[in-house]
């Protein structure tokens, strides 16, 4: 089904795409997947943010009608609804600064309600701990994006907090690093931050995709800075 979504995207476009899964005759948890799935497209291989935004969108109106109409399946799609919602805020999160991505205000906007509606979920759906920080991180990273330094603050810490719980040293460090860089985006001839952020970019080279995240973090302060 998703190869056929896939095509008629292509071919026939959006609405006729987005018809097709709606039609789409499935059980209720195969549904929403499948928006996923056509929305990383639109995104990762045609760089058509418009496209995958209304695709997340639809997907996410599609879920909560679900949700409603099969209360035994609910915590299932609400789950994948959850998952759209974090695609769409790291979609429109300029701070990736990603290549043949252009992002409207509106969009960036959009982003922050669905960093916060996947926080939301998160704590709504009992998730563990690992999920938590990842959901705090993106809220984090859409705040610092709307100029929301003390909000943005606080997000990472809570991320942070959670990356401890879960026993996941390279997601502290890059919860750290962000936390770091919104207190140097502030004060850009803070000493004291920029040590410190050069001792965590030392930290994270010792872990798992710490050359990754340390990427992320100089991406995010070259976008914002």
């Amino acid at each position: 089904m998703i190869d056929q979504a896939i095509q008629t995207l292509e071919s026939e476009g959006l609405e006729a795409a987005v018809r097709l899964l709606r039609q789409a005759d499935l059980p209720s948890t195969e549904h929403i997947p499948l928006y996923t799935k056509l929305m990383r497209h639109a995104y990762w291989q045609q760089k058509d943010l418009p496209a995958a935004v209304e695709i997340g969108q639809t997907g996410i109106r599609h879920g909560e009608a679900l949700a409603e109409c099969c209360p035994e399946e609910a915590e299932t799609i609400l789950a994948q609804v959850k998952a759209i919602h974090y695609d769409l805020a790291s979609f429109t999160w300029p701070g990736w600064d990603e290549e043949g991505i252009e992002i409207a205000k509106e969009e960036v906007r959009l982003g922050l309600e669905s960093a916060r509606i996947n926080l939301e979920l998160a704590i709504r759906l009992k998730k563990d701990a690992l999920p938590l920080s990842r959901a705090y991180w993106m809220l984090g990273a859409q705040q610092l994006a709307a100029g929301d330094c003390t909000q943005a603050l606080a997000s990472f810490t809570m991320a942070g907090q959670h990356a401890v719980e879960a026993n996941e040293r390279p997601e502290e460090l890059l919860a750290q690093g962000f936390a770091c860089l919104t207190g140097l985006l502030d004060q850009p001839e803070d000493q004291a931050l920029q040590v410190e952020m050069a001792e965590i970019k030392t930290a994270l080279l010792d872990e798992e995709h710490g050359e990754m995240f340390v990427q992320q973090v100089e991406d995010a302060h070259r976008v914002f800075g």
